[in-house]
């Protein structure tokens, strides 16, 4: 059924590589001074990480697609995003969506010779609310002349600074008025105007009154007037399609102009939105409950076609605690996305702060990072055939009722289980192992030998991971960017069923480019296949689709891990010939490793 509904409202957007590394941001970062001390922070405490952010800090008068000359001069913005190009990593800032009307401001001047602004209620002046700059008016990215607007608008931006993605916010659309504001100070809503329309009834008090937040407020609270104009149409019949139209238009201009992938990260959403971008789940706070909360919010967003999707990590607003902060990365080391972010008053959070925290984000995030090609590959089959990244017991295990109400584990694709300690000074766990799988822990290696209800001493360093039998999983050693597991040699761990038999596949492309879907896809396709017996056994390595000409000679087979391999293992051959073997009689683990070898045919591992 999932998959039927992301065929009707559009497969995910493929996203670039380096978007499913850890980020960091921060409101708050007054000066861009901060921002390069925060990197240099993180690259001493050898955290991996990928991108850093911006939020509405950088901007003059914050105004979009500007630099505040004193405190983010551009000289020093270039120099800090020069520095994270050299070494692979990427710069993101926020776009809000409000236009001031200033005549000496090129984002407003165009908008007027385009005419893309939203109009009034009697469709002959720009719509004025109120948001940071102050007045504002906002682009009706349904107007045909929006997209090439916004496009010239980001290109100037990027004229500016290398900027690798944009976080689009403030777009559902939100108003610091309730409708509209011909003063800044002014915030009376326009309950009283009605539209040039055919509706019979005014439209900012429909006959119904909807109970958002258990507040009966007019539709036009705090966002725009659902009378005014909008090209073809009146806001009332389009309101909820701002926040995706405005990401495509973002999508299609970054694709234009970087001529890759894009990564656009959007607060507000619409069915197909996951086609275009990204998403978060908003204003968290650092509560225990809200580290909950972020496990079924990430699991409904996944079934809404958005598998692109993370929680503030150790939360937005308030301030976090040591505690809380680690048992948080634990857990959104494998959201799909992977963000930290506080809020202005908030207490600094970055994962370094606290020697511990610090500690355990080294071995999560490596973690995730060797887990990338899975990562990459659960992507890979959103995108070409629908699916999610990840997935609640009760999808993969419908006839076991025990996994029906589950929602503090969750399943990465079909054969990574995470059971998080999400409860304060909890240092044990009380965890959910379906009886018809063999489960092994993805830190040891060893093969839980009880199923059902298990209880586990957790320490506060520790997150348990379990590796579901019946799969094969591609991994890579771990690094402190991603760029650096996408040129290192990949691993397979082999975890065999209940009938000693295991499958998997992967998929690998250069990580940006826009040639990715099917028919003309440049991608790799690899399959593999297992069998475990008491004799003996093998793993075959087959290459499904070799459209990514480059990657065959790039990419190398390193080592292959086998574990529940209970008989004594006598020797090992890879294609016929000797190789490099140990197996471990106590953890029962078989590893091949010193391969080196290319993905350009069959690869045949056998063991007696």
């Amino acid at each position: 059924v999932i998959t039927q509904y992301h065929e009707v409202v559009g497969k995910a957007y493929l996203p670039p590589y380096w978007a499913l590394g850890f980020h960091n941001c921060r409101y708050g970062y007054h000066t861009i001074d901060e921002v390069v001390q925060v990197y240099e922070n993180y690259t001493k405490a050898l955290i991996p990480i990928d991108t850093f952010w911006n939020d509405i800090d950088y901007m003059n008068k914050y105004y979009d697609f500007t630099f505040d000359p004193s405190r983010y001069p551009l000289s020093k913005v270039r120099n800090f995003v020069a520095n994270l190009t050299a070494h692979h990593q990427h710069y993101v800032t926020i776009t809000d969506c409000g236009i001031p009307p200033d005549d000496n401001y090129l984002a407003w001047t165009d908008g007027l010779k385009m005419d893309v602004f939203k109009k009034n209620s009697n469709g002959t002046e720009p719509f004025f609310g109120k948001v940071w700059p102050g007045r504002t008016a906002w682009p009706d990215f349904l107007h045909p002349n929006a997209t090439e607007y916004w496009t010239k608008q980001i290109a100037s931006f990027l004229s500016l600074a290398n900027v690798s993605g944009l976080w689009i916010d403030m777009n559902e659309v939100s108003n610091f008025c309730s409708g509209p504001c011909s003063e800044p100070e002014n915030s009376q809503s326009n309950t009283n105007s009605f539209p040039s329309s055919s509706l019979g009834f005014n439209p900012n008090n429909p006959p119904y009154a909807i109970n958002n937040g258990n507040r009966r407020q007019p539709l036009d609270a705090n966002t725009i007037s659902a009378d005014s104009v909008v090209y073809p149409t009146i806001e009332y019949n389009a309101h909820n399609l701002y926040g995706i139209t405005e990401a495509n238009s973002t999508r299609i201009a970054l694709e234009k102009l970087l001529s890759k992938r894009a990564f656009v990260l959007s607060r507000s959403t619409f069915p197909s939105h996951g086609s275009v971008a990204a998403h978060w789940l908003g204003d968290n706070k650092s509560t225990w409950s809200d580290l909950y909360y972020s496990i079924p919010g990430i699991l409904s967003f996944n079934m809404f076609g958005v598998p692109l999707v993370g929680a503030d990590i150790c939360g937005f607003q308030l301030d976090t605690t040591e505690e809380l902060c680690s048992r948080w990365i634990e857990v959104g080391a494998f959201y799909p996305f992977s963000r930290i972010h506080n809020d202005l008053p908030s207490t600094p959070q970055e994962l370094y702060r606290w020697p511990t925290v610090a500690a355990i984000s080294r071995k999560v995030l490596g973690a995730r990072y060797s887990l990338l090609p899975y990562y990459y590959s659960l992507f890979y089959n959103a995108a070409l055939n629908g699916g999610m990244i990840w997935n609640p017991l009760f999808f993969l295990f419908p006839n076991d009722s025990s996994t029906f109400d589950l929602d503090r584990q969750f399943l990465v694709g079909a054969n990574l289980l995470v059971s998080p300690v999400l409860e304060q000074n909890a240092r044990s766990l009380n965890m959910y192992l379906p009886k018809t799988e063999r489960w092994f822990d993805f830190w040891k290696g060893i093969e839980e030998k009880t199923t059902g209800w298990v209880n586990k001493s957790v320490a506060l360093d520790e997150v348990m991971v379990h590796i579901r039998g019946g799969g094969i999983i591609a991994m890579q050693e771990s690094g402190l960017t991603t760029w650096e597991r996408q040129n290192s040699e990949y691993g397979l761990v082999v975890t065999p069923d209940r009938e000693g038999k295991g499958i998997g596949r992967m998929w690998m492309d250069d990580g940006e480019g826009l040639d990715w879907k099917e028919g003309g896809g440049k991608y790799i396709e690899l399959e593999f296949e297992s069998s475990v017996r008491s004799a003996g056994g093998r793993v075959t390595v087959g290459v499904r689709k070799e459209g990514w000409k480059g990657g065959v000679e790039k990419m190398r087979l390193g080592k292959v891990k086998v574990l529940g391999v209970e008989s004594a293992v006598k020797n090992v051959e890879v294609n016929g010939g000797s190789v490099s073997w140990k197996w471990d009689s106590r953890l029962r683990v078989l590893d091949v490793f010193g391969l080196d070898l290319k993905f350009v045919s069959e690869i045949v591992v056998k063991w007696v």
